[in-house]
């Protein structure tokens, strides 16, 4: 997404989609995906120790201004990735946006968040891939991060 379509990005509460995300709409809902902006967060106010680029910032119903997730990080995603790209492009009903950390830039550990949207989906399918390219065992975290901010009282 660049400066002539800003105006398509999902607006409400948590909105916090920025020129060079990636857009994932449906006839349903639409999503974002942010690009690999050096020190990307999903806002100021998001309680992380690090960088989130390259996770889903956006989550609402197609056209209705009401966006309420600040971050979605499968498992745990924070810091550099490698790259992220379209794999399909969504012409034939199933769009997909990969996340790749390379094991180079992981202490060998390759990551991979592939997120899926179709036609007529109530919401994204995220799926996960790790693999272990170092010659030792890695122990990490496999659960996945949320959050929005608390209601204001």
């Amino acid at each position: 997404m660049g400066p002539a379509t800003q105006n398509q990005l999902p607006r409400g509460k948590e909105a916090d989609g920025i020129i060079g995300d990636f857009i994932m709409r449906n006839n349903l809902i639409e999503a974002v995906i942010a690009h690999s902006a050096h020190l990307q967060k999903a806002n100021m106010t998001t309680n992380w120790e690090g960088v989130t680029p390259r996770c889903l910032y956006e989550l609402a119903l197609k056209g209705s201004n009401n966006d309420q997730i600040t971050v979605f990080a499968p498992s745990m995603q924070k810091g550099p990735v490698s790259y992220v790209r379209v794999i399909d492009d969504g012409s034939n009903g199933n769009a997909v946006v990969a996340t790749v950390v390379s094991a180079k830039m992981n202490k060998g550990l390759f990551k991979r968040h592939d997120y899926h949207l179709q036609d007529d989906w109530q919401g994204l399918y995220v799926i996960t891939t790790l693999y272990n390219k170092s010659p030792n065992s890695i122990i990490l975290e496999t659960g996945d991060y949320i959050t929005n901010l608390p209601p204001k009282t």
